[in-house]
């Protein structure tokens, strides 16, 4: 199988291409900025003999995003299991949420994981179907001070893994 994991280049993301490597997945590694991180996540399953490769791509952006899947599926020829890691917060007391903030916030933590489902879902279905993981967050449920954007993108990321289960399943 061939999975995508946005954002492992660091934290649960290098754990989660790490682990799908060693369950025998072919991994794509993405990251946004940090090539030494994707290039270390590459090289961690290279040793132990499995196959990834590393593509910087901005989640964030639906083109990048539909770049990135196309990118993944002529480089491995499918892709079988898309996990939406990648995450933005910034910390601001709910009056000082800027514009900029908030959009960085919602376009890597909800848009990116919306557009880049409907582009993964529709290779998926060419080559018999795929599995779509959304990693969420405490913060959905536990109110955590100066999250506002960040709560309310991966509530909105929870609800859109409940609609995409309902019209893919």
């Amino acid at each position: 199988q061939v999975a995508l994991v946005t954002g492992s280049s660091k934290g649960i993301g290098q754990g989660l291409a790490i682990g799908l490597a060693e369950s025998g997945a072919s991994v794509a590694v993405n990251y946004k900025t940090d090539d030494v991180g994707a290039a270390a996540t590459c090289g961690r399953i290279h040793k132990s003999g499995g196959e990834s490769q590393a593509f910087q791509a901005d989640i964030g952006s639906k083109y990048e995003f539909e770049q990135l899947i196309d990118q993944v599926c002529t480089r491995f020829g499918r892709l079988d299991v898309l996990v939406n890691n990648a995450a933005r917060t910034r910390f601001a007391p709910f009056f000082d949420v800027t514009e900029e903030d908030f959009d960085d916030v919602i376009n890597t933590n909800l848009r990116g994981p919306f557009f880049g489902s409907a582009s993964a879902a529709s290779k998926m279905l060419e080559t018999g179907g795929g599995c779509i993981i959304n990693i969420s967050s405490i913060a959905a449920k536990m109110m955590i001070p100066f999250h506002s954007s960040y709560t309310m993108a991966k509530g909105g990321l929870e609800a859109l893994t409940k609609q995409l289960a309902y019209e893919l399943a």
